[in-house]
Parts: C-alpha cells; sequence; structure tokens
C-alpha cells in the first residue's frame, strides 16, 4: 500500500509503467547489456578513484590535517569521509548531465525521433521521459550518497541533546537577530530537510540542463563540445562556491572585519557553498552549522536562503525542461 501512495504521487510521465519512460529505461538496458566490458571498467575506475580518494583523506586526517575540515571538535567519521563524498557528488552531477546532452542528436541518429514527435505531445513526453530515467539509471548512486547524509543528520539530532538539551540554547545567545529557540528548531529542522533532498534538485537540474543541450546543439561532434565545456564550468563554479565558504567557515573570529567583508558577503558566500557547492554536506556537522549563527549576523536564516534556492532551481529545471520540449517539437529541428 506504501508502495502504491508513494508511485501515486509522481507524474503519470515518471511513473516505471508509462511506456514511453518503460521504452527509455529497457533501450538504455539494452545497451549497457552490448558494451559489459566497457560498463565493468568504468565501475572498476570509479571505485579505484574514490577508495584512492578515501585513503588520501584517512592518511591526512592521521596526520592532522584533514582536507578541507577542520579536525577541531569534529567527528572523524565525518572529518574523514567529506572530501571523498563531496568528489563522488561532483562526478555524480557530471554524470547525471551526460546522460542527457547527447539524447536529442542520438534519436534522429538512429532515425525514432521524428515518429516520436509528430505524435500527440511526443517531444514533451520523450524530454520528460528522458530526463525522468535519469533518476532511475542514477538510483544506486542517489542511495550510496544519500546513507551517510542520513547518518549525518541522525548524528546531528544526537549532538543536539549535549549540555543537557541546552545545546541550541547556547548557539542562540547573542544572535542577531534575537529569536526564541523555538525558531531555531524550525531552522535547524528546515536545514536537515534540505540536506537530505539538495542532491535530489541538483540531478535534476544537471539533467535538464543536459536536455537542453541535446536541442540546442544537434551535432554529435558539437554536442561533445559543449559537454565538455559544461563540465568544465560545472567544476569551475563547484570550486568556487566551495572555497567561498569555506573561507567562511575556516577564518578566525573576528578576522571579517580585517579582510572588509561584510555581512551580506559572508552570508552569500555560505549560501552559494551549500546551495551549489557541496550541497550542504559542510554544514551537516552541527557544530559547524550552529556557529554560523553567532559567527554571521542572520545567519540563523542560512536554511531558509538554502530551501529558497532549492525552489529556485526546481523552478529553473522546469522551466528548461519545457523549453526543450519546445525546441524539440520544432519543424525546423527536422
Amino acid at each position: 500500500m506504501l508502495q502504491r501512495y508513494l508511485i501515486a504521487q509522481i507524474p503519470i510521465w515518471a511513473r516505471p509503467e508509462n511506456p514511453v519512460l518503460r521504452y527509455t529505461l529497457q533501450r538504455f538496458g539494452r545497451r549497457r547489456a552490448r558494451r559489459p566490458l566497457t560498463r565493468w571498467l568504468a565501475r572498476l575506475l570509479l571505485a579505484l578513484t574514490l577508495a584512492g580518494a578515501l585513503a588520501i583523506s584517512y592518511r591526512a586526517y592521521e596526520n592532522g590535517s584533514a582536507l578541507l575540515v577542520s579536525q577541531t571538535n569534529m567527528s572523524a567519521l565525518f572529518a574523514i569521509f567529506y572530501s571523498p563524498l563531496l568528489l563522488a557528488q561532483l562526478l555524480m552531477l557530471m554524470w547525471a548531465l551526460l546522460l542527457t546532452s547527447s539524447m536529442l542528436p542520438h534519436e534522429q541518429q538512429r532515425g525514432t525521433w521524428e515518429p516520436l514527435k509528430i505524435t500527440s505531445h511526443g517531444a514533451e513526453m520523450a524530454m520528460r521521459a528522458r530526463w525522468a530515467a535519469v533518476f532511475y539509471q542514477l538510483r544506486w548512486p542517489l542511495v550510496i550518497l544519500l546513507v551517510p547524509r542520513l547518518l549525518f543528520a541522525g548524528q546531528m539530532l544526537i549532538d543536539l541533546t549535549d549540555y543537557q538539551g541546552h545545546h541550541l540554547d547556547l548557539y542562540m545567545m547573542g544572535i542577531t537577530p534575537d529569536l526564541p529557540v523555538e525558531i531555531g528548531v524550525l531552522m535547524l529542522a528546515a536545514f536537515v530537510t534540505a540536506a537530505l533532498l539538495q542532491l535530489l534538485v541538483a540531478v535534476g537540474l544537471n539533467a535538464a540542463i543536459g536536455l537542453l543541450i541535446s536541442t540546442v546543439f544537434r551535432s554529435q561532434q558539437m554536442a561533445l563540445l559543449v559537454q565538455v565545456l559544461a563540465l568544465l564550468a560545472q567544476a569551475v563554479v563547484f570550486g568556487l562556491s566551495l572555497a567561498a565558504g569555506l573561507s567562511v567557515l575556516d577564518q578566525e573570529p573576528g578576522y571579517a572585519s580585517l579582510t572588509g567583508q561584510t555581512t551580506l558577503e559572508r552570508w552569500t558566500s555560505l549560501l552559494l557553498m551549500a546551495g551549489v557547492g557541496d550541497h550542504g554536506l559542510r554544514l551537516m556537522d552541527l557544530r559547524t552549522f550552529l556557529e554560523t549563527w553567532p559567527g554571521v549576523e542572520y545567519g540563523v536564516f542560512l536554511s531558509v536562503g538554502i530551501l529558497i534556492l532549492m525552489g529556485l532551481q526546481a523552478i529553473f529545471t522546469n522551466g528548461m525542461l519545457e523549453w526543450a520540449a519546445r525546441r524539440a517539437a520544432r519543424p525546423s529541428q527536422e
């Protein structure tokens, strides 16, 4: 009954029984079956890369210089796994973009696009089905990356009981603006909710960007070039956003006044890191998250900003899907 209820909440075009989505997934399965060696080599390379990242992170932690985090009062589990999880997230998001960015050129090469396009809402259904198929194709990487977030969320709730249950009260003393503890509880709950959903939203956004690329650049050679540029752009945005946020989190108290950083600049840096950098992962350490409240004016509302940014990303995703469908359905695409 629970499974039927959950499926009923999904749009019709994203349900497993939808014929267009089922056809898309079956064709993807057949394509994978034709290249088992390539698939297993890619998996092996990915596993070795992540294992190497984990080993490097562990060694750095043992040497007292954990990668991208401060070890002070931070759990060993979080400090060791933070950097490998960052790398895994970035690779998965890039993968989501690659899965869709050649969709239209491939369909046109196979000669299957025109018969589908002339049917009622065929282009829109195909685009949305291809977008939904990304979540089915990446379901196991998503599960693997969401499990640590669930563990970190649970650890946050456990840490909240420290100091005889007054952990939150201590961090809310002297914050700007002065708020009751009940609001702090709501802000913390909002952040945990956002942190558990951000990867899903980011995957959807990247898949939509890929679909739009496939409708704008119909040549496979041009599509490949744009894919490379898009991946490089994502890596740059990721790096800059992460660096901006870490520069705020890792600085000493009062350092902001020496560097001339305004409250808006610090707040925006944290929002960028949590929104498009590590997608809230660094802030899933309770002490790190709560220190932004007294450390940055109006930092208590950072979770609200993250939720708003997620909403905007969802709106952009839907807009790009509709735009891609309209472009794909144009007669000029023939």
